[in-house]
């Protein structure tokens, strides 16, 4: 497997990977200035990477979904039902008595569409985790682990990345592009961390054997000395 990275004329970030086997057809997977994933099959026109996933068996758009991201069901109804508002389905919801699709997996979910879910008598919906943001000092940080889990997430370069800490549960974070590198970004900046606490505790240590010979020369009742003593000439 290769991976290449290269940039649109309009500052766009454009991504391949291909796989070349010993045997059988090439496989390329490259996004486009719009950030779509397609896929060519030994240079073939190229076709969208949901339909090799759809090939492969991952049939529908929930099982897609799930493929990339956490889900979880939250209620649609009452107070907390407004929290739905601006979160993305992770499931496909069709009206059972009209059978017209009320909301597509992975569409946003908007206060009409929100609206239409309770009156098809839908009480929950499993929709996309959101980010969640946790912090923690990389002083604390005791190992780094990576993992790319599947077949798909080693063509595609995404896994997790697990940080364990001192005193504090492990963090994980699931999805991330690129996970080997993020894994040797972390170790970087925990040794440049480590690096200046010792610079900062050396210059501490400097600093403390000065004032203590400072408090020495002043309980002998000399002045602190700040000038080379010069030799004294013999006289003759």
């Amino acid at each position: 497997m290769f991976f290449s990275e290269g940039v649109h004329p309009n500052g766009t970030k454009l991504y391949s990977a291909r796989i070349i086997p010993y045997r059988g057809s090439w496989v390329e997977f490259d996004t486009d200035m719009n950030d779509v994933l397609f896929v060519h099959i030994d240079s073939r026109r190229k076709l969208h990477a949901t339909t090799l996933l759809r090939a492969i068996g991952f049939s529908t758009n929930d099982e897609i979904v799930s493929l990339f991201y956490k889900t979880t069901k939250i209620p649609l109804t009452g107070k907390k039902g407004e929290q739905a508002v601006g979160r993305f389905a992770a499931e496909s919801v069709i009206d059972k008595e009209s059978g017209e699709i009320v909301i597509n997996a992975g569409e946003e979910i908007t206060a009409k569409l929100l609206d239409k879910l309770t009156e098809a008598g839908k009480k929950e919906l499993l929709v996309t985790v959101t980010e969640e943001r946790r912090e923690a000092n990389l002083g604390v940080v005791q190992n780094i682990n990576s993992e790319r889990p599947s077949f798909l997430a080693r063509i595609l370069n995404f896994g997790s990345v697990t940080i364990e800490t001192a005193g504090i549960e492990p963090f994980t974070f699931d999805y991330v592009k690129d996970p080997g590198g993020v894994q040797a970004e972390i170790f970087r900046r925990t040794e440049a961390f480590r690096a200046r606490q010792r610079e900062q505790e050396a210059d501490r240590r400097r600093s403390e054997l000065l004032d203590w010979f400072s408090v020495y020369d002043q309980i002998r009742g000399t002045p602190p000395s700040t000038d080379t003593p010069q030799p004294q000439s013999q006289e003759t």
